[in-house]
């Protein structure tokens, strides 16, 4: 959807979620689009409470999705097969009466993955919702052998034993389990711990000194650009 000069003045967009006052989106994305947006933060504290796309984009143009409202929308949107298979949407536009989406997570996730080699690595992915959805439907495409935990399955996960399990020195732990979960093993400081949360006070503060300590922060950046791309808008 190309939005022509003469019809807008500003960037109308919002982020949907749940105790969301934490987030940096309403920064990143005046970087992005030059100050030129008016950002409204949609924290709902249950699903019951959303408005429908058609109430939203009454006033939106486009609309974002966090956690743990990536599956909403899942059954009111177009998507492509790859957004399909993961079953969780972060990026909603409308085009004439039909809402597409995608999920932005994924591009980027994929870039920084690629980019940084992470497929020399032994990967353990931690959780199961939509974000650990995400990691396995792009391992699948990339052909990249990893172990999943859960808390569901395997209960706490601080009662791991990596050590046994895995080359510390060469072990990537991508981190999907929500912001409530707390990581507390000291591992080496050649493991790369990947924290899909940014701004984790207890894991930026406990897990510098354990190991090599990534959070979510270049992740949310990029999915954002690929978000602003998505939406093609233009002043």
């Amino acid at each position: 959807m190309l939005i022509k000069q003469e019809n807008i003045s500003m960037i109308k967009l919002a982020l949907l979620g749940k105790s969301i006052h934490h987030s940096k989106s309403p920064v990143i994305y005046a970087e992005l689009f030059n100050n030129e947006v008016e950002y409204t933060l949609l924290d709902i504290a249950k699903p019951q409470s959303i408005p429908s796309l058609d109430e939203i984009f009454k006033e939106q143009m486009g609309l974002s999705i966090t956690a743990p409202y990536k599956t909403h929308f899942i059954n009111a949107v177009k998507m492509d097969n790859t957004v399909r298979k993961i079953g969780g949407i972060n990026c909603i536009k409308k085009e004439g009466s039909q809402y597409i989406a995608t999920n932005t997570d994924y591009l980027a996730a994929k870039e920084i993955f690629l980019r940084e080699n992470y497929n020399e690595r032994e990967v353990v992915v931690l959780g199961s919702g939509t974000m650990a959805k995400m990691f396995n439907v792009l391992f699948d495409e990339l052909n990249i052998d990893y172990v999943q935990y859960s808390r569901k399955v395997d209960g706490n996960l601080n009662d791991i034993n990596f050590e046994q399990e895995f080359n510390l020195d060469k072990l990537l732990i991508i981190n999907c389990c929500a912001r409530a979960f707390h990581f507390n093993l000291s591992l080496s400081k050649n493991t790369i711990f990947w924290d899909m949360n940014y701004k984790h006070s207890f894991h930026e503060s406990s897990l510098t000194n354990k190991l090599t300590y990534i959070d979510g922060s270049e992740l949310l950046y990029l999915q954002a650009v690929a978000a602003k791309k998505f939406w093609n808008f233009t002043l």
